[in-house]
């Protein structure tokens, strides 16, 4: 917890190495010598807490953006959309390469020439961003190139050594299967390969509650680890430390799908059971839970902005923490339905310690997701055994068997399709990190609770619960009573919203349906209503003047009509309109607004305008969506 703690708070502040070390070495120092005192414990505390915000700390890069350079990289990891990431000098680079000819692999070394460029935030408000994504990947520079990337060689080591074998495996899925669609999801299902995925087959599992079957974790390790258990039974092996064996065959699947976080997870936990089984040692699950989370942050501090880590130690510590209690409510069960009540029950214990998190990053739930996963997740299993026996067989014989692979594929969707109730979909949530906190704190002191049945626990639940209705209510009134104008970063489009006390309107308004996912977001988030009003130019300013802050006074520039707008502060321009029309510069504004519907040449223009008289300039290719505050 410290060291994600430290991780996270790495962004806010930053402790420097001459700081960091001599600390480090005190504090390992009072460990040894004073071990039995309290503060030696509480220098430990600290020092973890440092240390993650030092792993997150890059290597120098201080590369010249303003000339081309000429780079050797090695290709780290292969994306989709024929986007790679490329390491040099400990540093990962981005590059996309727009002509799909172009075919590397993991382990090539790569010339490339061309321009280096720092990636900016450029986020629109509570949308998506994939800057923002590669940079909690460590990611920080994308390069553009301006000539052929040309391969030099191809060094091998372990985990090159599995991709390739990996990428040999999903040509062997493309010629076993003849859909698209049903050979996205057995690569994603057997190998963890998600690129294929189209953004209808996510919806359909993420509405269904079982997003959790794409992503390679537990489930899937764990029937590795079952079909390996009982082959080494057949082949008369029962003896615990045989099984030591297993451990480097479960590390040598975890490579061949990716290494990802939520599969080095299951593969540690299952390491530490094999361990403890062949040497009769006792196993501690959450201590597992623990060692392999801390481990893993060690060596990939980026791991921990991961969606599948998250979700994937969520699952696993609600099913050790809550599936002991539904325990306590099966011995009234008859027995035939013994084998249905703990499957429900650890779908349940995971569902409910992922749903918020699910929430969070998706947006929608459905509650009968675990009625879902009741089918959804037995065949899945037999589906993910019968596609790897059809995938480690010669490719003649798998493709007698691989109508087996089509038939439970088309399966599975028939079940998710039919199962997922659409009226019982809750979609457009948007909790904040707050509501996220408060659950997962009161769901830790229920299982306290249920556990140990102390009062003092029970009063701090009542306790929390009541923080947690507080912090909802002053959370709302204060959506309820935002005043703020949105102005979007769309290329070669305009959208300025208002929001005014729960309702929003389109102040001005070029985007269509396709802007959707980066408009409404903000929307949803506020819960705003929609006034049904339509406002440009100076009817905003004359019909509404309550809406005006004095520190904001607000002008939108749509047209040429539109100048001059007196006693404004602020002005919205979009629409491609130059600041050349402008003839009298008595009553110009403080600051200027560009969003990205005018083109390059017309920014150039106000940029060089507002140099001159010198006023603010705030583009929305450098902000993202601007927000401004009203009264």
């Amino acid at each position: 917890m410290l060291l994600a703690g430290g991780i996270a708070l790495a962004p806010v502040f930053r402790i420097p190495a001459i700081v960091f070390y001599p600390f480090l070495s005190t504090a390992f120092l009072c460990g040894i010598f004073f071990f039995k005192h309290s503060f030696s414990g509480i220098l430990l505390h600290i020092s973890i807490l440092l240390c993650g915000q030092h792993l997150t700390i890059p290597p120098p890069f201080h590369p010249d953006t303003s000339d081309i350079s000429t780079l050797h990289c090695r290709c780290k990891e292969v994306l989709s959309s024929n986007s790679y990431i490329l390491s040099v000098a400990d540093r990962l680079l981005y590059l996309r390469l727009p002509d799909t000819a172009y075919n590397y692999r993991a382990g090539d070394s790569l010339t490339v020439q061309g321009r280096l460029i720092r990636l900016k935030i450029t986020a629109n408000i509570d949308a998506f961003n994939y800057n923002r994504h590669l940079k909690q990947k460590n990611i920080h520079f994308r390069i553009y190139p301006v000539a052929p990337v040309i391969k030099t060689g191809h060094s091998t080591n372990l985990y090159t050594f599995f991709q390739d074998i990996r990428q040999k495996l999903i040509s062997k899925i493309d010629r076993l299967i003849s859909l698209p669609r049903q050979q996205a999801v057995v690569k994603a299902l057997c190998l963890g390969y998600k690129n294929e995925l189209d953004k209808d087959t996510r919806t359909l599992f993420s509405s269904t509650g079982t997003i959790h079957l794409l992503a390679v974790s537990g489930l899937h390790t764990g029937a590795v680890y079952l079909l390996l258990c009982y082959f080494f039974r057949f082949l008369g092996l029962k003896h615990p430390k045989s099984h030591l064996v297993i451990i480097p065959l479960l590390w040598c699947y975890a490579c061949l799908t990716g290494l990802s976080p939520s599969v080095i997870r299951a593969a540690n936990i299952l390491s530490f059971i094999i361990i403890g089984k062949a040497f009769a040692q006792d196993y501690t699950p959450l201590n597992s839970i623990a060692a392999s989370a801390f481990f893993t942050l060690i060596f990939q501090p980026e791991a921990l902005y991961s969606i599948s880590m998250q979700m994937s130690y969520a699952a696993y510590t609600g099913i050790v923490l809550l599936y002991p209690l539904s325990k306590k409510f099966s011995s009234h069960i008859p027995a035939f339905l013994k084998p249905v009540y703990a499957l429900l029950s650890v779908t349940l214990s995971a569902q409910l310690a992922t749903a918020p998190l699910s929430i969070y990053y998706f947006h929608t739930f459905n509650p009968s997701s675990p009625l879902i996963n009741l089918i959804a997740v037995p065949l899945t299993t037999l589906l993910f055994y019968i596609a790897l026996l059809t995938l480690l067989l010669p490719l003649c014989i798998g493709l007698k068997i691989n109508f087996i692979t089509e038939y439970l594929c088309s399966t599975l969707f028939f079940c998710l399709d039919k199962s997922g109730i659409s009226y019982l979909n809750m979609n457009n949530l948007y909790p904040t990190i707050g509501h996220i906190l408060f659950f997962y704190f009161q769901l830790f002191l229920l299982v306290f609770y249920l556990s140990e049945r102390k009062k003092a626990v029970f009063r701090l639940l009542l306790l929390n619960c009541c923080c947690w209705l507080i912090y909802i209510c002053f959370f709302n009134i204060h959506i309820r009573n935002r005043r703020e104008i949105i102005t979007y970063h769309l290329y070669g489009k305009s959208c300025i919203l208002l929001n005014h006390n729960g309702y929003y309107t389109f102040l001005h308004n070029t985007s269509d349906s396709s802007d959707r996912e980066t408009i409404y977001p903000y929307i949803h988030y506020n819960r705003l209503l929609s006034s049904k009003r339509e406002f440009t130019g100076t009817d905003f300013l004359h019909l509404f003047p309550q809406f005006i802050n004095k520190k904001y006074d607000i002008g939108l520039i749509t047209s040429d009509k539109d100048f001059p707008y007196p006693n404004t502060s602020s002005w919205i321009v979009s629409d491609n309109i130059f600041p050349d029309q402008i003839r009298d510069t008595s009553l110009l504004p403080r600051q200027i607004i560009v969003d990205a519907s005018n083109r390059s040449t017309c920014i150039r223009k106000w940029e060089s305008f507002c140099r001159n008289h010198s006023i603010a300039l705030l583009k929305t290719e450098e902000y993202g969506s601007i927000r401004i505050p009203l009264k």
